[in-house]
């Protein structure tokens, strides 16, 4: 009955939209790429451009295209785990640092998983690239902000000590509370 074909190639056209539709409204960049030493990719979407610069038109829709756009320091550790996922077949998870379309470094969250048809051969890695730079901005600025009270905490003249607020606990003194005190600080902990 060819109503019943229409009628589902129609439905599937609709799904086909709506999936793209959420796909691309997402703040993350998706991708499909294909299996094997081709890598190419298959799909992009709209953030994926937007973040790399890459498009599947000519040759820049390909693995090594991507690759030459991630940081010097990080390529290899890209690279070991592309082939580490390529043989295990274990999903990718990796933080990296890639060159945006606009020029600066930014660090990226990519994840991936190989899909396989029924009879369990590879059919293409989809994945997802999720600019995290802000949380990497965030880190930083956290550890240098646990350094500089570390600094302040040890180097200070008077005796300082950290407590539990819960209990009456020390957590840690410094160099000053133990020499005023005259214990160590394994003594007073």
């Amino acid at each position: 009955d060819i109503t019943a074909q229409k009628a589902a190639e129609a439905a599937l056209r609709e799904s086909e939209t709506h999936l793209r539709t959420i796909v691309e409204q997402m703040p993350v960049a998706v991708y499909r790429l294909e299996p094997g030493a081709s890598g190419r990719y298959s799909y992009i979407s709209p953030r994926f451009t937007e973040l790399t610069g890459l498009m599947l038109e000519g040759h820049v829709g390909d693995l090594e295209a991507y690759l030459a756009r991630v940081h010097p320091d990080d390529v290899d550790t890209v690279r070991q785990g592309d082939a580490k996922a390529g043989q295990t077949c274990q999903p990718l998870d990796l933080e990296y640092r890639l060159r945006a379309h606009d020029g600066s470094w930014i660090w990226v969250h990519d994840r991936s998983t190989l899909t396989r048809d029924e009879r369990g051969h590879p059919l293409a890695w989809h994945g997802v690239l999720l600019d995290i730079s802000e949380k990497k901005s965030m880190e930083a600025a956290l550890r240098e902000s646990e350094m500089r009270f570390r600094l302040a905490f040890e180097g200070a003249g008077i005796g300082m000590s950290l407590t539990d607020p819960q209990r009456p606990v020390l957590l840690d003194v410094n160099p000053a509370l133990c020499r005023l005190l005259g214990y160590t600080r394994d003594q007073l902990l």
